[in-house]
């Protein structure tokens, strides 16, 4: 387990830096939104829902995959520099051509997403995503040279910046002026702009803190011969991450076009709303993620690295586990994060989180196509589980409606992680503990569903008994992790 420890520590930085400012986001902002600002218009919300949908589909688009790149290739080549102002160009050209292109073509697609009188949105989408690209390298800068401390207090300050910007508009400055009229859209109610707005500045400011990680910067050490394998690396990725985004966002950039009406942005509000719930395991996953890709790459060329990746991904689905059967024998608490106006939507909270478990399953089977230089296969996997994706939605949304959406993410899920570990098989071949992460897997779901059928009356007993279950869990982790000596079990 020593081996672990570094990665602990740094994923525990990372935490502040990705999981403390989400959750501060979550806590401080989608509890003010459902709760007050958009309790009454659900529907503004689920521009909110729709809009930040787009963001993650096109951040993958934007950065076509060179961050990972980036981590393959600065562990490959001696010259860091060389590598870092080769992808860093490229991205600051390809950005400036999407950023004009939008602009330019603004209103036409506000037509095509049904924006006619709000492309002020587009425009909004476009320079956020533009700040968010360029800022993505200088980030991974700080990753792969262990710089976790950094990147976690530039991540506060953006979130908090958002917060403060976000309170002042929507409340500190309507008391002080006395009117409410600047807040309003067109219909007179409160508009959702300014979320976007702040989330532009916040961006901006972080971008601006991040200059000096171009100090080593330099146009001339841009190598027109590094391009081509750049690209053939990282296309693939971008291609897999397109995939793998439309498993998680597709429901909702479509949803309004399968679902007619103002209905459609209603039901996103809600089911967007109730997957900020699920999500909170998603902060986590997220929060390994930074801390674990490095890792992969670095560990690479150690003998025993197969084993290390295995016991890793023991420790990941029972901490992952762990944290999902919080959020769920607890749900009627955190259902009190949202809006009594959205909370006829948690029942997708289960499937939710049981996709992201897969998902996060998914992420750490990834090591075998990075380290190959096969993320072919990254694309192949992605688009079975996009497709099933968009099966599953355009022909159950119209009957079963976010239901159906929910379903969709949990089934594409499972189908991604068997595929990728029949090709790991063949290709990099790592022992995972499958019957042991099966058992996990399984011991979870039954605990779920004891603690759902079983319930009394009494708060406090259930209470009790659902922090027992979680408590037998953790027990039967340890112990096959032989974290607890079997002889202290019995």
């Amino acid at each position: 387990m020593k081996e672990f420890k570094q990665l602990a520590g740094q994923t525990l930085i990372y935490g502040l830096g990705t999981m403390l400012p989400r959750f501060l986001n979550y806590i401080l902002l989608t509890v003010y939104f459902t709760n007050t600002l958009f309790n009454d218009y659900i529907s503004e919300y689920g521009k909110v829902t729709e809009l930040y949908a787009y963001i993650a589909f096109l951040m993958v688009v934007l950065t076509y995959g060179m961050e990972t790149t980036y981590f393959r290739y600065a562990t490959k080549i001696k010259d860091r520099n060389r590598v870092f102002s080769s992808i860093q160009t490229l991205m600051f050209t390809t950005t400036i051509i999407f950023l004009g292109s939008i602009l330019i073509f603004t209103q036409p697609i506000a037509d095509a997403l049904k924006y006619s009188g709000e492309s002020y949105f587009i425009r909004l989408l476009a320079l956020i995503l533009s700040v968010e690209t360029l800022s993505a390298i200088p980030f991974a800068k700080l990753r792969i040279e262990n710089r976790p401390r950094k990147f976690a207090i530039l991540k506060i300050i953006q979130v908090s910046i958002n917060i403060i910007l976000l309170l002042g508009i929507y409340n500190i400055f309507p008391a002080v002026t006395g009117s409410t009229s600047f807040i309003l859209n067109a219909e007179g109610i409160i508009s959702s702009r300014f979320i976007f707005i702040s989330n532009l500045i916040a961006s901006s400011v972080v971008l601006f803190l991040l200059l000096p990680e171009l100090k080593g910067y330099s146009l001339k050490a841009f190598d027109k011969n590094l391009v081509r394998p750049l690209l053939i690396y990282g296309l693939p990725l971008m291609v897999s991450g397109l995939a793998g985004v439309i498993n998680e966002t597709l429901d909702r950039m479509v949803y309004k076009h399968i679902v007619q009406g103002k209905q459609a942005l209603i039901d996103l509000g809600i089911y967007g709303a109730n997957y900020k719930i699920g999500g909170l395991l998603l902060i986590f996953i997220q929060m390994f993620r930074y801390a674990a890709e490095p890792y992969f790459f670095n560990k690479s060329k150690e003998k025993d690295s197969k084993r290390q990746y295995a016991a890793l991904m023991n420790i990941f689905v029972g901490v992952v586990l762990f944290m999902g059967l919080i959020i769920l024998l607890f749900l009627d608490i955190f259902q009190y994060f949202i809006g009594a106006n959205f909370r006829e939507g948690l029942f997708v909270v289960p499937y939710i989180v049981l996709a992201y478990v897969f998902s996060g399953i998914l992420f750490n089977l990834s090591v075998w196509y990075k380290l190959t230089n096969m993320t072919f296969y990254a694309l192949i996997i992605m688009l079975v589980g996009a497709t099933i994706t968009v099966v599953i939605n355009f022909v159950f949304v119209p009957v079963h409606g976010y239901k159906a959406s929910a379903i969709a993410h949990l089934i594409s899920a499972i189908s991604m992680v068997i595929l990728s570990y029949i090709l790991s098989r063949k290709y990099y071949a790592v022992e995972y503990y499958v019957i042991r992460i099966a058992s996990y897997l399984i011991f979870s779901i039954l605990i779920y569903i004891v603690a759902h059928f079983l319930q009394t009356e009494n708060v406090f007993i259930d209470f009790i008994f659902r922090g027992l279950l979680v408590l037998l869990f953790v027990i039967f982790v340890a112990w096959k992790e032989k974290i607890i000596p079997k002889r202290f079990i019995k």
